[in-house]
């Protein structure tokens, strides 16, 4: 566990931890955009709260990943979304899905690359 800093009133948001604080990591002002690198961006209330429900119970992984890329292809208009970890994995998805295509056999394969 990290230690806590428990005696630092100024260090803690809405009376959580501050663990930058207590892992030595120093914040900064980002004026550079959405970077991974920079921790990527800001969460909204609204999503942190939407975390915060869906942690407290169980489900099947793939079954949320195909649910929320479906909502968010609604909510943006488009045939198909898929959420990544961040511009890495996204880049790697992307290669994938230009090298697979639309060959079934591919995409099936894709998760067993010692297959293709």
């Amino acid at each position: 566990m990290l230690a806590s800093s428990k005696g630092d009133a100024a260090a803690r948001v809405g009376g959580g931890r501050d663990v930058l604080r207590e892992l030595g990591v120093r914040p900064f002002i980002n004026a550079g955009g959405a970077y991974t690198v920079l921790t990527a961006s800001l969460m909204h209330r609204e999503v942190w709260d939407a975390m915060t429900v869906a942690s407290r119970q169980f489900c099947p992984l793939q079954d949320l990943h195909d649910a929320v890329g479906k909502r968010i292809a609604e909510l943006t208009k488009n045939e198909a979304a898929l959420v990544s970890a961040g511009a890495a994995s996204a880049v790697a998805i992307g290669t994938a899905a230009c090298v697979a295509g639309t060959d079934r056999e591919k995409i099936r394969l894709l998760g067993h690359p010692r297959r293709l």
